[in-house]
């Protein structure tokens, strides 16, 4: 096989990742999601947003704040305890190469 035609498998996992999480969680990749559902999946998984806000060193109502806003960090303590990734969740915000961290 010539080199032309092999794939390096980590470009190939970074590209398709993003459409594997799209599938699973079937959500659109273009639109954040709503506040609503984040707050329902943090419950789903145990907890509440101001427990996981305390637990992390923020104020109570910081990751509610962070719910209609570019934060990064809090978004990465949210995407972290849903286990995803913050592009997934907010996508208009970081896009699919995901953004930095501010």
């Amino acid at each position: 096989m010539s080199k032309s035609y092999k794939l390096d498998r980590q470009k190939w996992l970074t590209a398709i990742l993003p459409l594997v999480e799209e599938i699973a969680c079937g959500t659109r990749m273009d639109r954040n999601w709503p506040r609503q559902k984040i707050i329902f999946e943090v419950r789903m998984r145990g907890s509440n947003l101001r427990r996981l806000a305390l637990s992390n060193g923020y104020c109570a109502t910081t990751l509610y704040k962070a719910l209609d806003r570019r934060w990064p960090h809090a978004h990465e303590t949210i995407a972290g305890y849903l286990g995803v990734s913050r592009t997934l969740v907010w996508p208009e915000f970081y896009g699919r190469r995901g953004g930095g961290v501010a």
